[in-house]
């Protein structure tokens, strides 16, 4: 049956039903047929006859069914509300919800809710708990710019945007931070917390790089000679121990690099060994254990050539202990002959002594 009005109609009744028990019905339907482009219009009005108050609820949309009790329970909710009702100064409210397993049934702000904040700002809110999840089936855009992938990955021209990107199998804080573009300053931090800014490592105030030139003359034959990385003497000793081939390690302390200058005149080839050795406290400094040893072979072409003795990134002497370096050939390399030396330290001054004056035994 049709029901035609022809001019406006008011009903005025405390409610109004429509009830249906045909399947998928009723149908409630909003129909404009003039030619323009304005659209239907479905208003809830809310005139109280008095000054309108903050949290005035204006209208709302209640999803109600059975539970497995055949209790009709409300499972989901649109309400919307006033957030300020200052003069000039309105602002709105809605809550979107669902049945969350609440001694009420439903929060009707649990999965959205959206608060007038200002000139032109809205703060949303998604969601609701610690545990909640929130799924974005595609890209995330923030602003204009595309932020994430449906992976979670930072996109690249986020990074373009924001100065900031991250790899794309790791998370921001694990990963590859890129500061302006990718041509320009790279920070990386590798597994080990070491942090590098384009391969360089940062080095902090506790971790200090030291050189030690040590130049001496001599021909060393096949005999072990350790170099003088004491600042009293420039020559170099065939016996350990002694105050010119010992250095007293105030710190923990990795040798990060010997790098020597081959004689002039390289007559022979053979294999040259650098190695760390280390005496601990309460033991006598003549009497060593051998840390680590890097070996290079020479050949007698080698003439004022540099060999590089790269070391373990390890710790290989801690505070109090005496520490010297030693060299060695396999064969002999030369006759007498200058000898260049220099030893490249890293300490880590956070584990120097900084107690009070104290005998330290160990």
């Amino acid at each position: 049956m049709a029901v035609n009005f022809f001019s406006d109609s008011t009903f005025n009744c405390d409610n109004f039903n429509i009830t249906s028990g045909s399947t998928g019905k009723p149908e409630v339907f909003i129909t404009t047929t003039g030619n323009n482009n304005k659209p239907s219009v479905l208003a809830f009005i809310k005139d109280k006859g008095a000054a309108g108050a903050d949290a005035d609820g204006i209208g709302g949309i209640s999803f109600v069914s059975d539970n497995d009790a055949q209790q009709q329970t409300t499972f989901g909710s649109i309400l919307y509300s006033v957030e300020s009702a200052t003069d000039g100064q309105e602002e709105g409210k809605i809550n979107i919800g669902v049945a969350a397993l609440n001694s009420g049934g439903n929060n009707s702000a649990n999965v959205l809710q959206g608060v007038g904040n200002g000139q032109n700002v809205t703060d949303v809110t998604i969601g609701l708990g610690a545990t909640n999840v929130t799924t974005i089936a595609g890209t995330l855009t923030m602003g204009s710019t595309a932020t994430l992938d449906n992976s979670g990955n930072l996109l690249t021209n986020a990074a373009t945007a924001t100065n900031l990107v991250a790899s794309t199998s790791t998370a921001v804080q694990l990963g590859t931070v890129e500061l302006g573009h990718a041509s320009d300053t790279t920070i990386a931090r590798s597994a080990a917390g070491t942090v590098t800014i384009e391969g360089n490592k940062i080095v902090t105030e506790n971790k200090q790089l030291h050189t030690i030139p040590s130049n001496f003359f001599d021909d060393i034959g096949t005999t072990k000679h350790y170099i003088p990385i004491s600042s009293q003497s420039v020559s170099e000793q065939t016996g350990d121990g002694n105050t010119v081939v010992d250095f007293l390690v105030p710190c923990s302390t990795k040798v990060k690099e010997v790098m020597v200058k081959l004689p002039s005149n390289t007559t022979g080839s053979g294999d040259l060994t650098v190695g760390i050795e280390t005496a601990s406290i309460g033991a006598t400094p003549s009497s060593k254990s051998i840390i680590e040893t890097e070996t290079v072979t020479i050949a007698d072409t080698n003439d004022n050539d540099i060999v590089h003795f790269m070391f373990d990134d390890t710790t290989h002497a801690t505070i109090g202990q005496n520490l010297s370096i030693s060299i060695q050939a396999n064969s002999d390399l030369s006759g007498s002959a200058n000898w260049y030396v220099v030893t490249i330290l890293e300490y880590d001054l956070s584990t120097r002594h900084t107690g009070s004056s104290a005998v330290q035994t160990s």
